[in-house]
This record gives structure tokens, sequence and C-alpha cells, in this order.
């Protein structure tokens, strides 16, 4: 399966939605050979942080697809 179709796996087995921009998508796939998504939790209390800090340091610096609830968190 593609990486994408393993994060959207994920997600589903979560009912959530993941955030998997194109160009975050391609630099995931080019970093290596046989690339594996994984899902991982954090502490609930990182939320109190603004969420588009949380996505864009998850995205730009860890390199991240983020999973979004049915509440939108």
């Amino acid at each position: 399966a593609t990486i994408q179709e393993q994060v959207k796996k994920l997600a589903d087995e979560v009912n959530a939605t993941a955030i998997v921009p194109s160009d975050l998508l391609d630099e995931v796939t080019s970093l290596v050979e046989w690339p594996v998504a994984l899902r991982a939790t954090f502490e609930e209390r990182y939320l109190a942080v603004p969420q588009e800090a949380l996505i864009t340091t998850m995205q730009d610096n860890q390199k991240y697809f983020c999973l979004i609830n049915s509440e939108g968190k």
C-alpha cells in the first residue's frame, strides 16, 4: 500500500481524518526507501497549544501527517 493509503487506513481505524498535504507526502516518500505509516499520540495537555502551531510544527519540523478527530482536534 502507498503511504497515503496507510495513513488513511490508520485514520479510519480511529474515526479521524488525515491531513496529507501533497508537498509533505512527496517529501516523506522520498526520505526513505520503504516508508511505513505509524499512528502515535501525545499528551492531551499539548492541545492547549493553538492547533495551527501544532500542525505546522508536526508537518514542517517532524514530517508528521496529522489526524483530526470528529471534534476538529
